[in-house]
Formats: C-alpha cells, sequence, structure tokens
C-alpha cells in the first residue's frame, strides 16, 4: 500500500439513510475525507476531495468578487452608459 498506484475513485450514495442513520454517515465521512487529505502528495501539491477546489474558489470570490475578463468589462461599461447608471468599480 506503500506505492502510489495512480487510482482514481468516485463514490455515490444517493440515500445513504438506507443503509446507517444520518449521524453515522456523516460521522464516517468525515473520518475518511480527514484521512484522505492527510496523505502524502507530491511535493508542491497537497490531497484534495471533490468539491475542495470548488468550495477554496467559491470563498475566495466572496472575499474578493468574482473576476471578469476585459470583454465583459467593456460589456458592462456600455450598459451602464446606455442606461445612464453607474459603472461596476473594483472594490481593491
Amino acid at each position: 500500500m506503500s506505492t502510489p498506484r495512480r487510482v482514481g475513485h468516485f463514490f455515490l450514495a444517493m440515500k445513504p439513510d438506507a443503509f446507517v442513520d444520518e449521524g453515522t454517515f456523516a460521522r464516517g465521512l468525515a473520518d475518511y475525507l480527514a484521512d484522505l487529505r492527510s496523505q502524502p502528495a507530491a511535493e508542491g501539491a497537497q490531497v484534495m476531495a471533490p468539491g475542495d477546489r470548488e468550495w477554496r474558489c467559491q470563498a475566495k470570490r466572496d472575499a474578493e468578487g468574482i473576476p471578469l475578463d476585459a470583454a465583459n468589462q467593456q460589456a458592462y461599461a456600455d450598459i451602464a452608459r446606455q442606461y445612464q447608471i453607474a459603472p461596476l468599480t473594483r472594490l481593491d
């Protein structure tokens, strides 16, 4: 088990309470994810579970806002001019 196998796994629990009560499932899942995330990773990387990257991105966007590319910035500026409303501004 010490040799990396480069294998991915997929688990789907559509109705876990058909097998165990909700608290048992939640504790088991939390333990599994903690163990998964604590596994050794390649240098400069970390082991992540499904959703980790997305939750991190959401937290960053909640704190800093959603980045807009230049084309969308221009489109919103044009709309603001057309309707004579204040344009979007950066909150730096």
